[in-house]
């Protein structure tokens, strides 16, 4: 069974287009719960959220392969709440590079 992963795609990729790279295995520490992606280009990171950890994984915007991530913001304070309905279903995240 594969791990999940964060596909990156070219900007003008097309349909059946291959991935430029891929984000994948343990170290990444992605879950098969992954509802939101941000990209903050001024910063060059990226956010995934993992709501059943209640975590935040920050990457480096090249991250490629089985990349750990840079930063893992975790715990209540994050407000994610698990995925569905009856958890509530906050598992969203914005990024507001002009304030960090």
């Amino acid at each position: 069974m594969a791990h999940p992963q964060l596909a990156v795609f070219a900007r003008l990729a097309k349909e059946n287009s291959k991935p430029v790279r891929i984000l994948a295995g343990q170290k990444t520490l992605l879950s098969r719960t992954m509802h939101d992606v941000r990209y903050d280009a001024l910063h060059d990171e990226i956010f995934v959220t993992n709501p059943f950890a209640e975590a935040i994984l920050v990457f480096r915007g090249g991250a490629s392969g089985e990349e750990p991530p840079i930063r893992v913001i975790q715990g209540p304070h994050t407000q994610l709440q698990g995925t569905g309905a009856a958890a509530g279903g906050a598992d969203r995240v914005e990024v507001d590079p002009s304030h960090d």
